[in-house]
């Protein structure tokens, strides 16, 4: 139909509930809710009602379907209200899923609890974590915080390790008040060698030798190695970029 309303075109011709259209991003398709399997799936169908094909086919309920911009994902809500649920006393939730429109990589965005599940799942071209090793370096640093030395002290490679006693590494940080991550930057990655190069700007408080404190800022140059498929800390030095002392 256009827009002004004339020449309407039906795309559908049954008995059962067809529903919240949506149309692609190049207008060639539409998808829409419909009961006609005795249950509220999503279904697709060319523009000119030609193709008519099932997007989703599940014992649950699945409405209010939207294309993603770039045509390649659609997302829509699902209302989980299985038995089994209503016999332990589970109350049922809406959820939000993405699935391919061909009915493929079906992902849940949003789960029973309410918890977000990452978006960048919607790309499937990218994982979950697209930096790793700078997980490593967040993970190394919020362990030092909480004085977890063990922790921070294996996420260390074996080489480190073999070199730097988890005495030393104690020593270096003990007398720490507090650590605070400014900011991460990758400075070098060579994938073919498996190895990073990152920055790091963190802002500490130590304890000076005649008990005073000590604030300052500080920038460390990290080498990480992929070592047993998970990143680990090669080597670092850290020096003082400014500071200043408190009485």
């Amino acid at each position: 139909m256009k827009s002004n309303g004339d020449s309407p075109r039906r795309l559908t011709n049954n008995y059962y509930d067809d529903f919240s259209p949506s149309w692609s991003p190049d207008s060639s398709r539409i998808i829409f809710v419909s009961n006609k399997d005795d249950n509220y799936d999503i279904y697709m169908i060319n523009a000119d009602g030609t193709g008519l094909s099932s997007v989703t086919h599940s014992k649950e309920k699945e409405y209010y379907p939207h294309w993603s911009p770039d045509g390649k994902k659609i997302i829509f809500s699902c209302y989980r209200d299985s038995g089994w649920k209503r016999i332990f006393g589970i109350k049922s939730k809406w959820e939000i899923y993405a699935i391919n429109p061909d009915g493929k990589d079906r992902v849940k965005i949003l789960d029973f609890a309410g918890k977000e599940m990452s978006l960048k799942y919607l790309s499937p071209t990218k994982k979950a974590s697209e930096n790793p090793h700078i997980e490593v370096i967040n993970k190394n640093f919020d362990a030092i915080s909480k004085k977890n030395f063990i922790e921070a002290y294996n996420l260390r490679s074996e080489k480190v390790k073999s070199t730097v006693t988890y005495r030393d590494f104690c020593r270096n940080w003990e007398n720490n008040r507090s650590i605070k991550v400014e900011s991460i930057k990758v400075l070098k990655e060579e994938k073919d060698k498996n190895t990073v190069v990152i920055e790091v700007i963190i802002i500490s408080s130590d304890v000076t030798k005649d008990g005073k404190i000590f604030n300052g800022k500080y920038k460390g140059i990290y080498h990480l190695i992929l070592e047993k498929e998970s990143w680990k800390i090669d080597d670092s030095k850290v020096v003082m970029v400014s500071g200043k002392s408190e009485e």
